[in-house]
């Protein structure tokens, strides 16, 4: 019954020996944030959930040429998306201020802060 409910809270398909496996509440938190991410911080869990379900369903699925060509190109545009999304996060930002020289770096912030040429160096 713990299961069901979790199971239904969550998404996510938990395994039918849960509470015997993992025979505590800390254990069962423990056990869900390993295997499947914090869901409410990161979304890693329901991500994960639906990608089980989408293959299940990709399993059963009995498509023609057409329909197959269709759902490869749409998770193409998926798998774009993310990589896309990642390597945007992991891109160095524009001004990289380890290689900016002390003098420069103020020159810049006295010029965003409209002082510039009132302090002379």
């Amino acid at each position: 019954m713990l299961r069901n409910r979790l199971s239904a809270a969550t998404g996510l398909r938990l395994a039918t020996t849960l509470v015997f496996d993992h025979p505590s509440a800390t254990a069962i938190a423990d056990h869900l944030n390993e295997h499947f991410g914090d869901a409410a911080g990161t979304g890693a869990g329901v991500l994960q959930s639906e990608l089980e379900r989408l293959e299940a369903a990709v399993a059963e699925a009995d498509l023609d040429d057409e329909g197959r060509n269709r759902f490869e190109a749409r998770l193409r545009a998926l798998l774009l998306r993310v990589t896309e999304s990642r390597t945007a996060r992991e891109a160095p930002a524009d001004d990289d201020l380890e290689s900016v020289s002390d003098d420069e770096l103020f020159d810049a912030l006295d010029e965003e802060l409209g002082l510039s040429g009132l302090n002379e160096r």
